[in-house]
């Protein structure tokens, strides 16, 4: 009988020490949690360069001095060139995926000229009529969505920028010139992508309207009122701090 009791109570002890040995300790290390994807913020300043096409579009009616018109009315150049400049700005995020940012980028547009032969003033009055533009900039106002690493936006403001235009007979040398320096507006859309923490990339496509200038040269007994469009489609890669 004795034997039985202490092999009874062996057997117990036993399955009590498997029971324990099953519970959690209180000694066992907790694991930590996933940490979540990092979330990238468009909130800072950046600088940058672009590169692209512009097409400018030049136009004026062309009189005497006295306002008096050619008989076909009026000129317009249009020309498709390389335009290379750089750009700043700032973006803040809110909380969510709106951004709104300020930029402002100066270019040289380099190669633009456009000619118009043969403008008839007057019969057996014909002129060649050159135009250019050397350089533009903005400063605008941007809103987005950002959709993680990219941001979709749109953005317009202020525009300036200088037409040069000179005026001679047909197949002389220009007997007069007018370079004009214009004010305006700007309109664009585009998408920044950041490609690292730091390096975004960018392309945008923009219009602009610098309005026009007109001028009155009494000596040589020509006026104009110059007027400058654009359309501009660029890349862009910047540095965001």
């Amino acid at each position: 009988m004795k034997k039985v009791f202490m092999t009874a109570a062996a057997f117990a002890a036993l399955s009590t020490a498997a029971f324990a040995a099953d519970l959690p300790s209180k000694k066992s290390v907790t694991m930590a949690p996933t940490p979540a994807p990092y979330a990238f913020s468009w909130t800072g300043a950046y600088v940058g360069g672009q590169l692209g096409g512009i097409q400018n579009r030049i136009s004026g009616p062309f009189t005497n001095a006295a306002g008096v018109g050619g008989i076909n009315g009026g000129y317009s150049t249009s020309r498709t060139s390389f335009m290379l400049g750089a750009y700043a700005g700032y973006n803040y995020q809110f909380a969510g995926n709106i951004v709104v940012g300020v930029e402002t980028d100066i270019n040289a547009v380099l190669g633009n000229r456009g000619r118009v032969n043969n403008f008839q003033y007057a019969v057996g009055s014909n002129y060649d009529i050159t135009t250019r533009q050397t350089y533009n900039g903005a400063i605008r106002g941007r809103l987005g969505y950002a959709y993680d690493r990219a941001l979709f936006y749109v953005a317009g403001g202020f525009a300036y920028g200088d037409a040069k235009t000179t005026y001679a007979f047909t197949g002389l040398a220009p007997f007069a010139s007018h370079n004009s320096s214009h004010t305006g507006y700007i309109l664009g859309a585009g998408v920044d992508y950041a490609i690292t923490n730091n390096i975004v990339a960018r392309l945008e496509y923009r219009y602009t309207d610098l309005g026009h200038k007109s001028f009155v040269d009494t000596t040589n007994n020509v006026a104009d009122r110059v007027k400058l469009r654009s359309n501009a489609v660029l890349l862009g890669v910047a540095y965001k701090f």
